[in-house]
């Protein structure tokens, strides 16, 4: 069992819409996310349990839906990414659960993704496997970097 306490219904249907707008940014880049009732339902949902301000659930949409002429920088799946994220902090924050790093490492794991944990921990692993496996190299001078 998860060492984590148990969220009320309220922060458990939020958490799950929060990874829908979460998928969604992921999904935006390089080519907009085409609408779909289950976006929809998750901005329904968490502009529900919001203070009534709904411009920053429609720029989600707008955002993550949005044709490249729609937006101005050069680079516009990062820019899509850049405004969608900044959209998802705002609607985290109306919503009562700010986003954190913590948050995001939930979310990704909610999402069955990699977080920098599991990296972390693979690389790890990697690398052990490496150092089991000596170089027999011995005219070469092997130093190890400093880092």
């Amino acid at each position: 069992m998860s060492g984590r306490a148990p969220r009320s219904t309220r922060e458990h249907l939020i958490f799950k819409a929060l990874c829908v707008l979460d998928d969604a940014i992921d999904s935006c880049s390089p080519i907009p996310v085409k609408p779909n009732v289950g976006l929809r339902l998750a901005l329904a949902l968490l502009f529900v349990f919001s203070d009534g301000d709904r411009q920053m659930f429609d720029e989600f949409w707008r955002t993550v839906i949005a044709d490249d002429r729609a937006l101005i920088r050069d680079d516009k799946g990062d820019a899509r990414t850049s405004y969608a994220r900044t959209y998802l902090t705002a609607i985290c924050h109306n919503v009562g659960m700010p986003l954190s790093v913590d948050l995001m490492i939930e979310l990704r794991r909610a999402r069955g993704l990699e977080t920098y944990a599991t990296e972390r921990r693979r690389f790890d692993h990697a690398l052990a496997s490496q150092q089991d496996r000596p170089d027999t190299l011995p005219d070469q001078v092997q130093t190890r970097d400093p880092i």
